[in-house]
């Protein structure tokens, strides 16, 4: 009896014991505790795993729909590329498995992504890793986009970032038409940088559509006298090559002492038929200053004449293209780049551009519409009835038009400072006549002050969802984000 009770004691006194239970209920808390902490911590690097893995599935999806060589037999293949070259070629260092096929009646693509994560404090309770998976389908689509960037270049862009976050916007813009991949034939773009001009480029000078002011036109400086002179000498050395003579032995060193006395008449009967033609406009690259000393011309050029400037009309005879030299108008802005579907090509042109000069947007215009015209000076561009495909033109500026162009003399002249009604008035006349070739056009104002040329820009916009009023750089480029998604003729549907 005496040894029960005992017994019945130390159970008594185990269950009214208290030290040492805390610690012994915290040491078994604290293993659930940290195991939800893991499970908090693994599943938020799965969500973000899926959300990346959710884009590069639209992406991969995106290239193979748009890859003009793709077949139910090799989409696999290139739908795992596209995978790995937005990835940087690591997946992520992920264990993964891409899956594509056709979507029912063959109209687009199903791409789908596994993923294998190793877990971290899961694994405490056993749970080493498991899968994540994101899937994307994009449908065909036959439309085709030719692109014409026309972007400010002029020197207010060299403030707030402004010329940098065009750049970025234009690569990114780039870069959701182009994925990476195959060069695509269905979407071309061009980039036309503009400030008070634009430039083509110097290797265009022997072009037929570039017109090159003679000094006598574009100064009044050559006397009939000397003109005469040249065109004497000119023929002397024609005779002395038909005679046999070295044209090399001339020299020049008649000193031209023609005292002959004949007034030019020529009664050689030599019969040269040499049809010079000195009408002035050879296309000499050169033209010279003011102390008759020649000027190399950069490739920079200038508004036709008024009523051809605003207009794509041919580009010959008295409706070519003035080119325009440094002591004119500075020739430091970053060349035109026509169509094109090489997307590093386009990202070089688009690093180049640089804030310079001021601002005239119907030039910027009238070579975006040139760049999309099927005739010259660029005739890259498809038929306008070319129901296949869809022209688009992105102005972008930043200010308002602060230089006209006159022409006092063959070559025009940029006026700075000067009121922008003319300016204005162009720009209007420009959208018009562009729009009504079935162009579609979007407009960006960029951090743009004036009230009335925001106005403007939304009226030359096709419609006035495709206005932008981005007033800071992160609006400039959530615009050409959105551009980009208006434009790519592939939707995601899933």
């Amino acid at each position: 009896m005496v040894r029960v009770q005992r017994i019945s004691g130390f159970i008594q006194a185990f269950r009214a014991a208290k030290r040492g239970s805390v610690a012994v209920y915290f040491a078994l808390s604290l293993i659930g505790i940290i195991t939800l902490i893991g499970v908090a911590l693994d599943y938020g690097r799965a969500m973000n795993m899926r959300a990346t893995l959710g884009t590069a599935a639209d992406a991969a999806a995106l290239a193979t729909a748009r890859d003009p060589d793709i077949t139910p037999q090799n989409m696999q293949q290139r739908a795992e590329a596209f995978f790995l070259a937005n990835t940087q070629n690591n997946a992520f260092g992920l264990n993964y498995t891409v899956s594509a096929q056709e979507l029912p009646g063959g109209d687009g693509v199903h791409v789908s992504i596994t993923a294998q994560i190793d877990t971290t404090l899961m694994s405490l309770a056993g749970v080493n890793h498991f899968n994540v998976s994101a899937e994307s389908e994009a449908v065909y689509s036959s439309n085709k986009v030719e692109l014409a960037l026309v972007l400010d270049n002029t020197g207010s862009m060299g403030s707030n970032n402004k010329i940098q976050t065009l750049r970025t916007a234009s690569n990114d813009l780039i870069d959701q038409l182009l994925p990476d991949g195959p060069s695509s034939e269905n979407v071309k773009i061009g980039v036309v940088p503009f400030d008070v001009g634009v430039k083509v480029g110097a290797a265009y000078k022997n072009a037929n559509w570039i017109r090159f002011a003679s000094a006598s036109k574009a100064h009044g400086r050559k006397s009939k006298a000397n003109s005469k002179k040249k065109k004497k000498k000119k023929k002397k050395k024609k005779k002395k090559k038909k005679r046999g003579g070295n044209d090399d032995d001339d020299d020049d060193n008649d000193n031209d002492n023609d005292n002959d006395n004949d007034n030019d008449n020529d009664n050689d009967n030599d019969n040269d038929n040499d049809n010079d033609n000195d009408n002035d406009n050879d296309n000499d690259d050169n033209d010279d200053d003011q102390n008759g000393q020649k000027l190399p011309w950069d490739g920079c050029v200038g508004p036709r004449n008024p009523s051809k400037d605003v207009d794509d009309s041919s580009t010959t005879g008295s409706n070519k293209i003035p080119a325009v030299y440094d002591d004119q108008t500075p020739c430091a802005i970053a060349s035109i780049l026509p169509l094109s579907n090489e997307k590093q090509v386009l990202h070089d042109k688009v690093n180049e551009m640089r804030a310079v000069g001021w601002t005239y947007i119907p030039e910027g215009l009238a070579w975006g519409w040139r760049v999309l015209s099927p005739q010259i000076p660029y005739d890259q561009g498809v038929a306008y009835s070319d129901s296949d495909w869809t022209k688009i033109l992105v102005l972008m500026t930043d200010g308002e038009n602060t230089v006209k162009w006159s022409w006092p003399t063959w070559r025009p002249q940029a006026q700075t400072g000067a009121p922008r009604t003319t300016g204005d008035q162009k720009t209007k006349t420009l959208c018009d006549n562009i729009k009504d070739e079935g162009i579609v056009i979007y407009t960006v104002a960029f951090r743009v002050g004036s009230s009335s040329t925001r106005r403007l820009l939304k009226d030359c916009a096709t419609n006035p969802g495709n206005f932008f009023d981005a007033r800071n750089n992160a609006a400039l480029e959530a615009a050409f984000s959105k551009i980009g998604g208006d434009i790519s003729n592939l939707r995601l549907s899933k």
